[in-house]
């Protein structure tokens, strides 16, 4: 069934969704450090941030912009860091729920993208 333009799911669609992507294991056979799916999401928050990848970090504690980018994030923004990690305000999804590991780009390491699995997928 196909939903009007602008129309929101509903409430039991969109915490059925959250169950099956904070569960998912899809990506854990290509991920040295295991499948962790971090996001966070309200139907109703009035803001969204949208990005790639978690990245090690993020993996490790299982808070977004939880580092020194998210501190100049939420001031840029004008927003408590009280505020920015309650769900039902600030919503934050990613291309890739899960930590990508770490690849070479020229002489220095950098955090891969999302992995292509999971991007079709989610």
């Amino acid at each position: 069934m196909k939903r009007k333009t602008g129309t929101q799911p509903s409430a039991t669609t969109s915490v059925s969704l959250l169950r099956r992507v904070r569960v998912c294991t899809l990506c854990v056979n290509y991920l040295l450090h295991g499948a962790r799916p971090v996001l966070q999401f309200c139907r109703n928050a009035r803001i969204l941030i949208a990005g790639l990848a978690p990245g090690r970090r993020v993996h490790e504690s299982g808070v977004q912009f939880d580092n020194a980018s998210g501190d100049r994030l939420r001031a840029w923004m004008g927003v408590s860091r009280y505020d920015f990690y309650d769900a039902t305000k600030v919503a934050i999804l990613l291309m890739g729920f899960c930590y990508p590991e770490t690849g070479r780009s020229g002489v220095c390491s950098r955090d891969r993208n999302a992995r292509w699995p999971c991007v079709n997928h989610c």
